[in-house]
């Protein structure tokens, strides 16, 4: 890793990564060598589409440093993450690369950009940071670097391709309150809230210095005003399908087939499938999940000016009905199931992409009902969308808890009346609709503790 320490500030704006950043970013890679892995153009594709924070640093005419980090939930095979997974059973956030361009060095850069990430880990419950900085061939900058802000190593790891790398973590907050944030955490998961402002960071050397402890108090409060649902009373529970079901190798096929382009199709996409979906819906014009899709792909493709020949639009349509499961599912389900819980999905997509999914996870039978509302021809957020559930397993609303992807699937099944947990895989910020989850985390492992926690159900 590439980092600078200096006496000198340059304010930044800090932002999500966008494709139109890549070339600047290959550059800053490529001056940062040995220190950084080198990327070229697909390797860096694949990383910005699975980090879970892909950040970059900008001063008024150009980007000045780039930073992407995993969740321990997150599904990556570097060889470091892979390292702290298996070492750590507490949640942390994994610095897979950071560097700053040559001439602006000495700017504090890197030190914005580890206090943006700090606060942000924060804000999603998780107070431990991890990673790697190179022994062989030596950075001693970047040593010096981490251990001003904390970060201890805790082992060295020699990798398959001759490195030899101190592994180094950050504890964020002090023991006495990561003893309370730990048994919080093991009541309840925290609610995750929504990303720092996206805005101009300036941070003086004070501030930076007594973020963690500002962070860690507001943090801790944060986790003690969660809401929890009447866990005793739950009978059942129905998923939405992207708890479930993992849509990313969509994404890695559209950036793929489009290179470059990948998130730019996969956000217009979604909004307007969500669009297309709704608005059917409301008219009484209504059209299945495919049909939707299909015809909301086609509209992508022209709004971005892109061909959308037959052999990519097959390829792209046939991705949703070859959907594989999360790799955190199997153990999960067969948790729940083992607890005497009812489980159900209930989702807009049709039951045949439901059914296909579940049958190449063999998972099929571990479902007792599988809900589509193309039954009752609508979609989610109808009510009668979830009143499905109730219907199909005879169980009052509040005993039946509702798994959401989506921040609106949240709010449609509070206003119905199921006791909701937000499985925010991609820690997105909540909607400002009026209600909150009753509780949430990033990977069913949260779920199954939230739900069985403290749990007594009739078997």
């Amino acid at each position: 890793m590439n980092r600078e320490t200096s006496q000198n500030m340059m304010s930044v704006h800090i932002r999500q990564v966008r494709a139109d950043d890549f070339d600047e970013i290959l550059k800053i890679n490529a001056e940062s060598l040995p220190h950084v892995a080198k990327l070229g153009a697909e390797d860096l594709r694949q990383l910005a589409a699975r980090a879970s924070i892909a950040l970059v640093a900008t001063d008024s005419f150009r980007i000045v440093g780039y930073l992407l980090a995993f969740l321990s939930s997150d599904v990556y095979e570097g060889e470091e993450f892979q390292s702290f997974l298996a070492r750590f059973d507490e949640p942390f956030l994994y610095i897979d690369q950071v560097a700053v361009c040559a001439k602006a060095r000495g700017a504090n850069i890197a030190s914005q950009m580890y206090a943006w990430l700090q606060q942000r880990s924060h804000e999603l419950g998780i107070f431990t940071l991890c990673c790697g900085v190179n022994l062989r061939p030596a950075n001693p900058v970047s040593m010096r670097f981490h251990g001003k802000l904390g970060f201890e190593s805790i082992r060295e790891l020699d990798t398959r391709d001759g490195l030899l790398v101190a592994l180094l973590r950050k504890k964020t907050l002090p023991s006495a309150l990561r003893a309370i944030t730990k048994t919080n955490q093991q009541d309840r998961p925290s609610f995750v809230s929504g990303p720092p402002g996206d805005g101009k960071v300036t941070v003086d050397r004070r501030e930076f210095l007594t973020l963690a402890a500002g962070s860690a108090l507001v943090s801790a409060s944060s986790l003690a005003s969660v809401h929890t649902a009447p866990r005793s009373r739950i009978k059942a529970i129905a998923f939405d399908a992207f708890p479930i079901f993992d849509p990313r190798p969509i994404a890695e096929l559209a950036e793929t087939l489009y290179p470059g382009n990948g998130p730019a199709i996969m956000n217009a996409w979604r909004t307007r499938q969500f669009d297309y979906q709704w608005l059917r819906a409301l008219s009484g014009r209504y059209a299945n999940f495919l049909q939707a899709t299909e015809e909301s792909l086609s509209f992508t493709a022209k709004q971005l000016h892109l061909e959308l020949s037959d052999d990519k639009r097959q390829q792209l349509m046939s991705a949703w009905s070859n959907l594989q499961v999360w790799p955190d599912v199997p153990d999960a389900i067969k948790a729940l199931r083992k607890s005497g819980l009812r489980l159900a999905l209930l989702s807009n997509m049709t039951a045949s992409v439901l059914i296909d999914g579940l049958k190449k996870a063999r998972l099929e039978d571990t479902f007792e009902a599988i809900l589509s509302t193309d039954r009752i021809r609508s979609y989610k957020p109808d009510p009668r969308a979830y009143r499905m559930a109730v219907d199909q397993l005879q169980l009052p609303r509040e005993e039946i808890l509702f798994v959401a992807f989506a921040g609106w699937d949240v709010a449609g099944a509070k206003w119905f009346g199921y006791p909701t947990f937000w499985l925010s895989r991609q820690a997105s910020p909540a909607e400002e609709l009026g209600v909150e989850a009753d509780a949430s985390g990033q990977n069913l492992n949260s779920l199954v503790q939230f739900v069985l926690g403290n749990a007594t159900r009739n078997r």
